[in-house]
């Protein structure tokens, strides 16, 4: 179980250690970096160094903005002669933090034998100053765990408070987008002086990673671009139907599976009774909360079990495992429920700056996803995060979307590898693509020098995929070394999915 944890926490690009970074009255016209002392301890065979990059508020406005301070952690290349190009990595949400734990960062060790490898908090997320995060939306998760509400109720009481956190935290919120975070990559690489950067985006980095091709990419300063999960969050969105499109390539692999077959069959059906089950008599459980140290009641549900198996298939490494997992909890073998929602709560206190997320999805107009009219996922999908039921917040809290002209169409002929995972729910939400390659290819498309690398089997994040080892970032590794080279992606030639028969 614990690895199961780990697995989720690395799944969602997490961090830790909140602390508190100046916000100056700099010349908002330079960059200017600053070391700082780390707020956790350097792991054993690594050097890191931590700062803080001022930068304008406004970039398109820097002569009259005041400054924000972005966090950023520098792992040095293991090398005694490392290359000169440094790879910046682009988090994902919007409003993950990517600098604070150690675990996840050391999880790119193979990236870090000849470069530098560089984490930065994007503006308003994590430890970068001022924050948009919103402190009681952590005590609505925990208490939303245990109650019982409708879906309606749910995302009233949500939308209240994100609209009340959003009017009272005196930041100027239209400055949280993706072109503004561009802005802030190439202040970085001024800042440090550093001739040529290659990029490596992850989720919703990956739309900033388009940003900086657009407005940076014909000044040469950007070699090389990895996209890892690309989502389907622009344009006609459905989770629902991305979900649902995952789980039926899991049920059809293990029904074309012997043994799996024949100790899982009927998985849909499965499926079905055990939401309707839980949804006529819930369970309560007690759910670890491993910062406050008592239990927080959870009401499993089935809204919650269908949680859970989002999870699994989000991550990329679990879907698997799911088969077994229906019919652990079609038994009453619940154990895996606490666990998941600890960890909800330990991301919602510790990773996640929703106020963050909120502006910049108010701003760019993504995840407006589709509400889902599906009996056995609908419970879920419809009080998730991407669906249009946030919207009214944006007009509530006063966060115009951006001009029309804001985010600039990609077009770029610098190298670029696009790695997305077959079993993605996020990659196969858009109802004309039926397939994460089809996804990959409208990425590729204004790209002529991109390469398109489908995990089979996996889902979100494919660089934490354990495929042959560490095959996927390896082979990224390749491609950073030589863009101009087709990678060698035979690593990949593996069984689609590993069934499990025990719940590691």
């Amino acid at each position: 179980m614990a690895m199961y944890r780990f697995r989720l926490l690395v799944a969602l690009l997490c961090s830790l250690l909140l602390i508190s970074l100046p916000v100056g009255a700099q010349d908002a016209s330079v960059p200017a970096y600053q070391p700082t002392p780390c707020p956790f301890e350097q792991p054993p065979d690594f050097t890191l160094e931590c700062g803080t990059l001022t930068v304008p508020e406004d970039h398109f406005d820097a002569a009259n903005s005041s400054t924000l301070s972005l966090f950023t952690v520098i792992w040095k290349a293991q090398s005694d002669t490392p290359r000169p190009d440094p790879i910046v990595m682009i988090n994902g949400g919007p409003g993950f933090s990517s600098t604070g734990f150690p675990p996840v960062m050391m999880g790119f060790a193979p990236l870090m034998t000849e470069r530098d490898v560089i984490f930065f908090d994007m503006r308003g997320a994590g430890h970068s100053q001022p924050t948009l995060a919103c402190p009681l939306y952590a005590e609505f998760v925990r208490e939303a765990l245990g109650a019982d509400w409708s879906v309606d109720d749910f995302n009233a009481r949500r939308n209240t408070l994100l609209e009340n956190c959003l009017r009272e935290s005196g930041v100027n919120l239209e400055v949280y987008d993706r072109a503004q975070i561009a802005a802030d990559i190439e202040a970085l690489r001024v800042a440090l002086g550093i001739e040529q950067i290659n990029l490596m985006g992850f989720s919703y980095g990956n739309f900033v990673a388009q940003q900086a091709l657009s407005d940076f990419g014909a000044q040469g300063h950007i070699r090389a671009v990895v996209m890892d999960s690309p989502p389907a969050s622009q344009g006609e969105f459905a989770p629902g139907l991305g979900l649902q499109r995952a789980l039926d390539a899991v049920f059809a692999a293990c029904a074309a599976d012997a043994a799996c077959s024949s100790a899982y069959p009927d998985l849909p059906a499965v499926l079905a009774s055990v939401v309707q089950q839980l949804d006529a008599e819930p369970v309560m459980l007690d759910a670890p909360d491993y910062l406050r140290g008592s239990p927080v009641p959870l009401r499993l549900d089935g809204d919650f079990f269908v949680s859970i198996l989002m999870a699994q298939v989000t991550d990329v490494n679990r879907a698997g495992d799911i088969p077994k997992l229906i019919y652990a909890f079609k038994d009453g073998a619940y154990d895996l429920a606490p666990l998941v929602a600890a960890d909800q709560i330990f991301i919602t206190d510790m990773m996640w700056t929703i106020g963050e997320h909120m502006a910049a999805r108010c701003r760019e107009n993504i995840l407006v996803g589709q509400a889902s009219e599906d009996p056995v996922l609908a419970g879920f999908i419809n009080r998730s995060l991407f669906i249009d039921a946030l919207q009214p917040v944006c007009a509530a809290a006063e966060i115009p979307a951006a001009e029309p002209d804001r985010f600039t169409p990609v077009s770029s002929d610098v190298p670029t590898l696009i790695g997305i995972g077959a079993l993605d729910p996020y990659a196969l939400a858009r109802p004309a693509l039926p397939t994460a390659a089809d996804l990959a290819g409208e990425f590729a498309a204004p790209l002529p020098n991109s390469t398109i690398m489908v995990v089979p089997g996996a889902g979100h994040t494919v660089s934490f995929a354990t495929h042959n080892g560490m095959c996927v970032q390896n082979v990224m590794l390749a491609f950073f070394n030589d863009p101009s080279a087709a990678p060698d992606m035979s690593c990949l030639d593996a069984p689609e999915m590993a069934f499990q028969f025990a719940i590691e």
